[in-house]
């Protein structure tokens, strides 16, 4: 008879690093693993943790694929009039599914058929995506007017798209995150295998898009 196996859990503990060493490893200032640690979707600084981490491809595209980069999550400051309230802007792992859509899916400055022909836009925090949005349209827009530091009155539309959740981290950094584990990601499991497999590419690198504002565009290949 063969001997019955199983497994015991595995209890070991990785030291943790310092902002600062955890910043020099990534690469990014120590306001960035604030950010990430704010956001609760970092939950620590532990070695593999953030070994892991600085190991993420670099995303790129061959084609415009637009990039939200999005701050921390705060109330919202939206105008009262607006057909589309919601209760937060910004980011985190607190919000709920719904909260994190309303959150994402507006008020941006940006070319809105990029985002549309995308069809899906990735949210980052400090460079690492923790929320991919599935893009349908444009709803609504908001036009604002304001007095530019020239003195020159300017002019700006800001647009909401329809959208849901297409994915999201649970964990940054997680020890199964390379297998794809729900621990470490959640997936729309209604998405197709193509559109599954471009959700967690997203999910698992890294960007390097900048922009004067939070619409920011990856390198191309």
């Amino acid at each position: 008879m063969l001997p019955t196996l199983s497994y015991r859990e595995n209890t070991t503990e990785y030291p943790h690093l310092s902002r600062r060493q955890a910043a020099d490893q990534l690469q990014i200032s120590p306001g960035g693993i604030d950010r990430l640690l704010d956001s609760g979707y970092l939950p620590d600084l532990s070695v593999q943790r953030i070994w892991d981490l600085s190991k993420r491809g670099i995303l790129i595209a061959d084609g415009c694929q637009p990039v939200l980069r999005q701050g921390l999550m705060a109330p919202a400051d939206d105008d009262p009039s607006t057909k589309y309230p919601r209760e937060f802007m910004g980011e985190s792992k607190d919000l709920n599914p719904k909260q994190v859509v309303e959150a994402d899916q507006q008020w941006w400055r940006c070319e809105p058929q990029n985002v549309e022909n995308a069809r899906f836009l990735p949210v980052t925090i400090s460079g690492f995506p923790v929320t991919v949005l599935k893009i349908h349209r444009v709803r609504d827009t908001l036009t604002q007017r304001f007095t530019a530091r020239n003195g020159r009155e300017m002019t700006e539309i800001r647009y909401s798209f329809e959208a849901e959740l297409a994915g999201r981290v649970n964990e940054l950094g997680h020890l199964r995150a390379n297998e794809d584990s729900p621990e470490a990601f959640y997936v729309d499991p209604t998405l197709s295998d193509a559109e599954r497999e471009r959700v967690l590419h997203l999910l698992k690198g890294r960007s390097t898009a900048q922009s004067g504002g939070p619409i920011a565009y990856l390198p191309n290949a």
